[in-house]
C-alpha cells in the first residue's frame, strides 16, 4: 500500500535523472525525506532512516551529505568494508561527494582516537559535524 501511494505521488520522478552536475539525483519524496531527517537531526541530534529496500536510503544519505558539505562541514561515513570499497566508493565518485573519512566498522573500532592502535580518521573526531552509519550488508549473489 505504501509503495502504491509513493508511486501515485512521485511516480513520474522515479526514472528521472539530474543533469551531469554531480548532484545526487533524488526524487521529491527523497528530498522531503532528507529535509525531514535534517529537522530531526537538529531537534534530537541524530536520525535513523529505515525505509524499505529500494526506496533510496543511500540517495537520501547522499543528499544530506551534500548539504553538510555545502556548509563546509566535515562528514564521516562508517560502513562495512565491502560497501566502502564498492557501493559507496562508486556512489561518491559518480556524484562527486567529498567525505572526509570513510572507514569500516573495524577501522573505526581500531582508531587511535577511540583507544585503538592505528590512525584511520583523517580529522579529530569532534570535528565531524555529520556521521553517517550504513549498517547494511550485501547478500552474496547466488
Amino acid at each position: 500500500m505504501f509503495l502504491r501511494v509513493l508511486f501515485e505521488l512521485y511516480g513520474s520522478e522515479v526514472g528521472e535523472d539530474t543533469a551531469a552536475t554531480g548532484d545526487v539525483p533524488v526524487t521529491g519524496f527523497q528530498k522531503h525525506g532528507a529535509w525531514r531527517a535534517e529537522q530531526i537531526i537538529k531537534k534530537c541530534g541524530g536520525v535513523l532512516i529505515a525505509d524499505g529496500v529500494g526506496l533510496g536510503k543511500t540517495f537520501i544519505a547522499g543528499e544530506i551529505i551534500r548539504r553538510y558539505r555545502e556548509r563546509k562541514q566535515r562528514v564521516l561515513l562508517v560502513c562495512p568494508a565491502t560497501l566502502r570499497d564498492t557501493t559507496w566508493d562508486k556512489f561518491k565518485t559518480k556524484y562527486q561527494l567529498y567525505i572526509d573519512s570513510t572507514v569500516s566498522f573495524e577501522e573505526l573500532a581500531n582508531d587511535e582516537q577511540l583507544g585503538g592502535i592505528k590512525k584511520h580518521l583523517k580529522s579529530p573526531r569532534e570535528e565531524y559535524a555529520l556521521v553517517v552509519i550504513d549498517g547494511s550488508t550485501q547478500l552474496p549473489k547466488s
